[in-house]
């Protein structure tokens, strides 16, 4: 078990994971390696006492008073945490705030956040820091597992890792850390999710026990409650609901049967409540306390509604200041080319942090570019086994076991790549097919357990077409060998000692390229 964790954690650090390890940290550089931090300081001097002494230190405005639930809420509770644990006690109540307040069952403070360890060990000034780094690393690895999943390159995966712990919602919400850390988890989830889906899509109608996947997700389930924003959480079980069911959808179709699918769906809602109950040391007392809370019922539906963005706000998605930006304060004058200061404008709805929805322009021309050849780039089909037009030559059944083979997938796709599906690859186990008779494949999949006498073809009806020239010189079957098994593409025709063509791309069916032949009997060889 050690020498796989570590062959798997040595794959972790390197190549595109460790690009999105490594982006953070240079992004905030400036805080993590000096003496700055991401607590916004200056918007004290909008309160008094300090608003008194803000001439004293030169200081007219914050740069940002969006900022300031940072310093007002967020570092008064890490502080008290802080303080109960220095004292051995558990942090549930907080009698600094009116007569005291409930403050372990409030769960934002993300008390029993894995990662909050950092505001445990680190000073606050600087743990800030670090946290959001490591927050938006992990973020862009789950990213990029979900994508890799997906069975999209490297380059796409690592894409669109940058893009999501990059993006505006990303960025604006580092000034509320349990934001950051609960939106983190939800590619890992769809990610499991689809593993399961594709396992079982393997397996076929035949019982799939995806215990492992189970437990992993409840686990990641668990944690992404205990970062502490509710909100986030009811999007995340929403998104996987969601998710689930339509590849459940796509899993009936392709199965056309009931019962793994429906064995599948018991197998997620038994990840999910399982993620819950492990979260119920925080989850359970919140729901105590939102049920005794006096903002309950305190706004109406039409109130909830009216907050909704409105069309306009789409706007933001190629122009992200179009509504203002609460960190600007003045413009330049494009006449008089003078710099003339202003308060923050800001005319949007709500304000810039909950309405941060960008996400860069190359994204986006990408995205239409993948809508737009939806379809003609689409991924290679499932390898189907056929039996072989051989069958009579291969020796009984009975002659020797079944052959484990293993059903290679192609390597990892790029973004572009010539249409048509890929060739097969088999991984032979067997001891009497050694090479030279059949090349093994090097990718791991798998293993299937198929008797001799089959032949792997990537579609149905058309094996013939892997292998032009043999058969008597027309499109015959593909070649079994001597155990009945057309496994290797690469292989020579055995009957005219001509090589197949490089892909089935150019076997699929369409006019026959015979190479230009001039006129007259030609040279003769002597």
């Amino acid at each position: 078990m050690r020498p796989i964790l570590a062959a798997w954690l040595r794959r972790l650090i390197r190549g595109p994971a460790l690009i999105l390890i490594v982006l953070p940290l240079l992004w905030f550089a400036p805080v993590l390696f000096s003496n700055r931090t991401l607590l916004p300081a200056d918007n004290l001097f909008d309160f008094e006492p300090w608003r008194s002494l803000a001439a004293t230190y030169g200081i007219t405005a914050p740069h940002n008073s969006l900022l300031s639930d940072l310093l007002l809420e967020n570092l008064p509770w890490k502080t008290f945490m802080r303080q109960a644990l220095a004292e051995r006690q558990l942090p549930l109540w907080n009698p600094y705030i009116f007569s005291g307040v409930p403050f372990l069952a409030a769960g934002q403070h993300s008390a029993l956040y894995p990662l909050s360890l950092l505001f445990y060990i680190l000073p606050l000034p600087a743990a800030y820091g670090w946290f959001t780094a490591l927050q938006l690393a992990l973020t862009g690895l789950n990213v990029y597992i979900l994508a890799r999943v997906f069975q999209r390159s490297r380059l796409a995966a690592t894409l669109a890792g940058i893009v999501f712990a990059f993006s505006a919602f990303s960025i604006a919400s580092v000034v509320f850390s349990m934001i950051l850390a609960a939106v983190a988890w939800l590619p890992l989830l769809l990610a499991i999710i689809e593993k399961v889906i594709q396992k079982q899509a393997e397996k076929g109608n035949a019982p799939f026990s995806p215990v492992p996947y189970i437990v992993g997700g409840a686990l990641v389930l668990g944690v992404q409650v205990l970062a502490g924003h509710i909100e986030i959480t009811y999007y995340t079980l929403l998104v996987m609901a969601l998710f689930a069911l339509w590849r459940l959808w796509t899993l009936q179709r392709l199965l056309a049967a009931w019962r793994p699918v429906l064995r599948l769906a018991a197998w997620f809602a038994v990840m999910t409540a399982l993620g819950l109950a492990l979260a119920a040391v925080q989850l359970w007392p919140l729901v105590e306390l939102v049920s005794s809370s006096f903002r309950a019922g305190s706004a109406s539906y039409d109130q909830v509604v009216g907050w909704a963005w409105p069309v306009r706000q789409f706007v933001t998605f190629l122009l992200p200041d179009f509504f203002g930006n609460p960190s600007h304060h003045g413009f330049t004058d494009l006449w008089t080319r003078a710099w003339q200061a202003t308060p923050p404008i800001f005319w949007g709805v709500k304000n810039y942090v909950e309405g941060a929805n960008y996400i860069g322009i190359l994204p986006l021309l990408l995205a239409g570019v993948a809508v737009l050849l939806h379809g003609r780039l689409s991924p290679s089909p499932p390898l189907r086994l056929s039996p072989s037009p051989l069958l009579p030559l291969s020796p009984p059944l009975s002659a020797s076991p079944p052959l484990p083979l293993s059903p290679s997938p192609p390597r990892h796709r790029p973004l572009l790549r010539r249409p048509g599906p890929a060739r097969p690859r088999l991984r032979l186990r067997h001891p009497a097919l050694r090479p030279p008779l059949l090349r093994p494949a090097r990718l791991p999949s798998t293993p299937l357990r198929l008797p001799l006498g089959l032949s792997a073809h990537p579609q149905p009806g058309r094996a013939g077409r892997v292998w032009p020239g043999c058969a008597a010189g027309r499109r015959g079957p593909a070649w079994a060998g001597a155990a009945g098994l057309a496994l290797d593409p690469d292989r020579r025709c055995p009957r005219r000692g001509r090589r197949p063509q490089p892909g089935l791309a150019r076997a699929l069916p369409g006019p026959r390229r015979r190479r230009a032949r001039p006129f007259g009997p030609g040279p003769r060889r002597v």
